[in-house]
């Protein structure tokens, strides 16, 4: 985003015109330079540890998605701030941890559902909902469809 910045300053600079813009424009370029510079040289090292802090807390959530409610869980359980945690899976899991976990909840409420004869309610309760209808909503944001209308549709299909 900085040298994108840098780049567009550059661009209006030069368009803009003025008795001094190649100057500027000289200058800028050279700040462009360096920040890139700096840039390339960092970017290995802190690329590969955050990296590694989202596949660590990626991972335990995975394993823990069962146990985990909610973000600040999610946090104490990686032993980091909520914060970072949500910076790196923007950057790396275009999604944010919530939305991850729920997404695993639901991919396991799915197959509950379809796979054996519990109710949504009881889906519900073994997902950590006391709400069955906040159960509901949330099965319904991941996959476009309620619980019931999924029972629906997966019992037409075995028939």
């Amino acid at each position: 985003n900085r040298i994108r910045a840098l780049m567009d300053e550059i661009q209006e600079t030069a368009d803009g015109g003025g008795g001094r813009a190649s100057e500027i424009c000289l200058l800028l370029l050279k700040l462009l330079m360096l920040k890139i510079d700096v840039l390339a040289t960092q970017a290995p090292f802190v690329h590969s540890r955050s990296m590694h802090s989202y596949e660590r807390c990626k991972m335990l959530i995975e394993q823990r998605f069962m146990s985990l409610s909610g973000l600040d869980e999610i946090a104490q359980a990686c032993h980091m701030d909520a914060a970072t945690i949500c910076r790196l899976f923007k950057r790396f899991g275009q999604t944010t941890p919530y939305r991850y976990l729920m997404q695993l909840k639901m991919r396991h409420a799915a197959d509950r559902l379809q796979n054996s004869n519990i109710l949504v309610k009881e889906a519900a309760a073994e997902m950590g909902f006391d709400d069955p209808y906040h159960f509901s909503r949330s099965f319904k944001k991941v996959h476009g469809i309620s619980p019931q209308r999924f029972l629906e549709l997966t019992s037409r299909i075995a028939t």
